[in-house]
């Protein structure tokens, strides 16, 4: 069985076999009536080398199940991880849009001086700020997906370092 559970050539496995029974017909080892020995043999041979091919045949199944299952489960990983991208990317895309129309509006709205125009506009305003803050999550969830799969690629961006200094801190 040894050939078999370690996955030994087939020339091997036929050599061994012929070899134990070349053995045992040239110098028999049983005290068995005249061809009683050999034909013994020739049966444990073949019982022998049939249960090992069926273990053999069964590892190598249970090998290809486990495989086949380990690529299903990445594969089914891969879909998942890129729909959650397209869908962080279009969540994205709409607050950005929504926020561009927002600042439109606020701009239209800005030099009218109307008690209700006034509160439209800080509404509108407190709606930016809400949406600029999905999409920081959005693109945050996005690059720490990207760090996982090993395709994250750094760009640069410019930032206007006293504004930035500003939003964080305030006024003070």
């Amino acid at each position: 069985l040894i050939p078999y559970v370690s996955h030994m050539d087939l020339s091997f496995k036929v050599a061994m076999a012929m070899t134990m029974l070349g053995t045992h017909t040239l110098a028999p080892l049983w005290n068995l009536p005249e061809g009683m020995e050999t034909l013994s043999i020739v049966i444990n041979i073949i019982v022998g080398n049939l249960m090992g091919y069926f273990i053999e045949h069964s590892l190598r199944s249970t090998f290809r199940e486990q495989y086949a299952r380990r690529a299903d489960q990445e594969l089914l990983m891969q879909m998942k991880v890129a729909s959650n991208l397209r869908l962080t990317h279009t969540i994205k895309g709409k607050c950005g849009t929504a926020n561009s129309l927002a600042f439109a509006v606020i701009a239209c709205l800005e030099h009218i001086r109307i008690e209700q125009v006034e509160c439209a506009v800080q509404l509108l305003r407190r709606m930016r700020f809400i949406l600029n803050e999905a999409e920081w999550w959005c693109n945050q969830r996005q690059l720490c997906v990207h760090l996982e799969l090993g395709t994250y690629r750094s760009k640069r961006s410019p930032c206007d370092i006293d504004t930035r200094l500003r939003q964080i801190i305030g006024t003070d």
